[in-house]
């Protein structure tokens, strides 16, 4: 069986589609009970009053499915693992009498927040209004409307200079300013960092807060006189989840302290955006164009599922705590065009969008999970290739006539044991699963600080040829900038030795500028001038930058000040063992990630927007290349999911992350790795002509992986499945495969740690042949285990005769020949509603093979799960077969029923 389908289990419309008095929008709407869904925009229709202009109408499609459904199909080996098998979004056109638009794209994208189905059915007068309860609409996805929460707590006194911003529902931004003084009056305003300790600073801060230059009431401040406030979002919803950012309150050398934030969070109810929330993201959005209006969607969505699912193996992020389903809305080109500078984004439930269509598209309109027409409901289909081609009866002696890959011949071994495939004790293949851990990269600037001084040009008159400013960098390398005459060199090439400036007359700025220039062309600093001020940045973070910088002028003058470095902190390691022993330290760098396989890289930070998920892309680049592990990253939340290379126990580790700044990363240890017997871990394979003789030599390739070896390298395929593959150029027309595992050492099986576990039946071998004529084959097929009735309960399995239709057996063969089944290496099934030759699965020839039959010693077969048809109709099966490179349909029809909950079925 390589098909499973999950129909949806939560499906609406949402819309902010006027009613009928086009006057009032229908935002407050919900059609989760439909049984169609509808997406269109609709670009000015005429309406009366103050909101003429504002005629754009949508409608989008929420869908959700069982993942949970998914998650146990995995785990119970029904669908496979990560990488091995393709999902895709299927829903069906449903025709109605309206117009239908034309030539339009519409995305797929994962919805970020949980909604509810509801219980409305208008789809024109928009009337089934949810009033804030249960039920999505346009506004709000859910009833659990709830402003978001947040705590500040101060411990000691914050940093002079250094800021904390925080943003409201509506999304207004403010950076409060610690300072020696409260000013409610600055803008932004100023919280006092010293005076009264932390219940002072806390009440400074609520002060700002409150003020007209703060957020003056879109947040609602409690201060709880123990150095805390308690913060709640006036605005309700997931727009207030908003992150408060600390520029650097805890810098300076351990003399302040940031404050502990707990993060917005709880908003709920509520969208972000009116008309719901999306990620955008390429592995969670998609699209497909409609050309005429009516076609079926059907879009590969794997990367979303597999993020939904986060299963080993993944490798596009977590969203496993968000199954929210996908949303579907026309591209941002063709929803209606609004520029109107009247009204905010979001006011009436309308979308502004400058770059949006002149033109309608109105309306494309699918069936809903509530559908009386069973195969028409929307669903994600797992597809993947599940056919095992097991050539014991079609064994073939290696030939020059074909390549090396069609040369290779694979065996299968099923370890059946009272009716169920079961994988054999001891072995590995299913074990030594490995271990994953994470690390969450929370607030970037504190992850390492760069200590930075000032050089200030306070009269470049006072200042003389050989004057010098001696600068010590982190590692403790003394740097000298020599000071030229007017007109003399300054330093324009990159070095890591002493630079030079020249002093411009008459002008402070200007050498401020040269003498910035030389520093920043030397490696072990960065520096900036503004006015008469040169900024030194050591390159490398950490608080042994906290140097001294010394000026030294000849003419006794004071033509240069300065400030000495200040404010570096260390950088943040994160130590991680890997399965082996081996510790790979990665090392945060102001400007340098590794590429390179070191147990010792350095990953870069990132500061400013998105600095948390570009820091974590950036720790994700330097341990994927490292040889023991890899990495993914989330681009969500700033995770970087690392896996262990090697598998087993001993992958379960600990991360340690020293953070010097304070938090600025999280981690999860390593879990889930799990370890084999050390014994007896392989599964081989060996070919006997005779019992008792030699095993046969075999040429490189496949399970030998050296040659004129005699061990075969099984594998494991799934549970109690195991196959092996290699080509075979003796003499022998009969063989004979031995499973076994342990000896490598005696031809015929060995030692303490040999076991034997199966002897096949002989094996005939047959050879490769070229015609002097050109054959145009027939076959005639039948299906010899075929049914009338089948349970909607069951998984069937259909197994195959297929004979050449010229087979012809004289009269001194015809009492005692039987018919060979012919083996046909690529034969493909479909089904059909018969009634009205509906095709309910289609021949799956494309990438995925969803539909290609396996085959064994008996002939072709393949499974089907009875589920996906609907009960209390007839069916069909048809075949078609891959020959000369042509697909030809085969003429036979199979015929059976599919009745509902039947247990015993003849």
């Amino acid at each position: 069986m390589a098909i499973k389908r999950y129909t949806a289990n939560a499906d609406t419309t949402i819309t902010n589609a006027f009613k009928a008095d086009l006057t009032t929008r229908g935002t407050g709407s919900n059609m989760g009970m439909s049984d169609t869904l509808e997406v269109f925009s609709i670009y000015g229709q005429a309406i009366s009053g103050s909101s003429a202009t504002k005629t754009t109408e949508l409608s989008r499609i929420l869908v959700n499915f069982p993942v949970a459904d998914m998650d146990t199909d995995r785990s119970n080996g029904d669908i496979p693992a990560s990488g091995s098998v393709n999902f895709y979004l299927r829903m069906f056109n449903a025709k109605h009498p309206f117009t239908v638009p034309r030539s339009f794209t519409l995305s797929a994208s994962a919805v970020t927040l949980e909604w509810e189905e509801g219980r409305g059915l208008d789809m024109e007068g928009y009337r089934d209004l949810t009033y804030d309860a249960s039920g999505s609409n346009w506004m709000n996805a859910n009833s659990n409307i709830v402003a978001a929460t947040a705590t500040i707590t101060f411990t000691g006194s914050p940093a002079a200079g250094q800021t904390l911003t925080i943003v409201d529902t509506d999304g207004t931004s403010i950076a409060y300013t610690a300072a020696t003084d409260e000013d409610t009056t600055a803008d932004p305003p100023e919280f006092e960092n010293l005076t009264g300790g932390a219940t002072a600073i806390a009440a400074s801060l609520k002060a700002c807060i409150d003020s007209a230059n703060g957020h003056n009431g879109t947040i609602s401040v409690v201060d709880n006189s123990d150095g805390s406030l308690s913060l709640t979002q006036t605005g309700a919803g997931a727009a207030g989840n908003t992150t408060m950012v600390d520029s650097g309150l805890g810098t300076g050398g351990g003399i302040n302290t940031a404050p502990t934030l707990v993060q917005w969070s709880g908003g709920d109810g509520v969208w972000k955006r009116p008309g719901g929330d999306y990620d955008v993201y390429p592995s969670s959005s998609f699209e497909q164009t409609f050309e005429n209006g009516t076609e079926d969607l059907e879009i590969n969505i794997t990367s979303l599922v597999e993020q939904w699912l986060n299963a080993s193996g993944n490798v596009f992020g977590d969203k496993s705590s968000a199954r929210y389903g996908i949303g579907l809305y026309l591209t941002s080109s063709q929803e209606a065009k609004l520029v109107d500078t009247t009204i905010t984004d979001g006011d009436y439930g309308i979308l502004k969008n400058p770059t949006g269509s002149l033109s309608s598209y109105y309306t494309k309109k699918f069936f809903a999970r509530g559908s009386e027409f069973f195969f028409k409901r929307p669903m994600i289909e797992a597809r993947w290739d599940s056919s095992k081609k097991d050539n014991r009866g079609n064994f073939y002696l290696s030939s020059s006539l074909v390549s090396a890959a069609d040369n290779l011949n694979t065996l299968y071994l099923y370890n059946y044991v009272r009716g169920q495939l079961k994988n054999i004790p001891k072995l590995g293949g299913a074990g030594h699963a490995l271990a994953t851990g994470t690390v969450t990269i929370t607030e970037a600037s504190n992850l390492g600080t760069s200590a930075y001084g000032t050089i200030t040009v306070a009269n470049e008159g006072w200042m003389e040829a050989g004057d010098t400013i001696s600068l010590i960098s982190t590692d403790q390398t003394t740097i000298v900038c020599t000071i030229n005459a007017n007109g003399g060199t300054t330093t324009s090439a990159a070095l890591s030795g002493d630079v030079e400036a020249a002093i411009v007359n008459g002008s402070t700025t200007d050498t401020a500028t040269n003498i910035a220039q030389a520093i920043n062309h030397n490696t072990f600093f960065s520096a900036t001038s503004a006015s008469n001020v040169v900024t030194v940045t050591q390159a490398v973070v950490g608080d042994a930058g906290n140097t001294t910088i010394t000026i030294t002028e000849l003419g006794g003058a004071t033509g240069l000040t300065k400030t000495d470095f200040a404010n570096g902190v260390d950088a943040t390691t994160i130590a991680i063992v890997a399965t082996d022993g081996t510790t790979i330290t990665a090392t945060a760098d102001k400007s340098t990630t590794t590429t390179t396989d070191t147990n010792s890289p350095t990953f870069k930070i990132v500061t400013g927007a998105q600095g948390e998920h570009l820091t974590a892309d950036e720790l994700h680049a330097c341990l994927e290349a490292n040889s023991r592990l890899s990495a993914t990253s989330d681009d969500e939340s700033a995770t970087v999911t690392i896996v262990q290379a090697i598998g087993g126990a001993d992958g379960n580790t600990t991360i340690t992350i020293t953070d010097p700044g304070g938090t600025g990363a999280t981690k999860e240890d390593f879990t889930g790795g799990t370890t084999g017997e050390p014994h007896r871990t392989k599964l081989n394979l060996r070919l006997y002509a005779a019992t008792g003789s030699d095993a046969k030599m075999l040429p490189i390739g496949g399970g030998v992986t050296v040659d004129n070896g005699f061990i075969i390298t099984a594998s494991y395929i799934a549970s109690g499945t195991y196959s092996a593959s290699f080509a075979y150029t003796g003499s022998e027309t009969t063989l004979y495969d031995v499973w076994s595992t342990g000896s490598t050492v005696s031809y015929k099986g060995a030692g303490p740690s040999y076991k034997e576990f199966h002897t096949g039946s002989g094996i005939s071998v047959k050879t490769f042949n070229s015609y002097d004529y050109n054959p145009n084959d027939t076959y005639v097929t039948s299906i010899t285990n075929l049914k009338s009735i089948y349970s909607n309960k069951e998984t069937a399995r259909f197994r195959l005769f297929t004979r050449k239709k010229d087979w012809d057996p004289n009269i001194y063969t015809k009492a005692t020949s039987i018919a060979e089944t012919e083996i046909i290496e690529d034969a493909y099934y479909k089904i059909f509603r018969v009634h009205d030759n509906l095709k309910v699965v289609d021949y799956g020839t494309g990438s995925s093979k969803q539909t290609r039959a396996s085959y064994d010693i008996s002939g072709s077969y393949f499974d089907f799960d009875m589920s996906m048809l609907e009960a209390d109709y007839m069916y069909g099966i048809n075949m078609v077969y891959h020959l000369n490179g042509k697909y030809v349909e085969q003429p036979e029809t199979f015929k059976f029923r599919v009745e509902k909950d039947l247990t015993n079925v003849e």
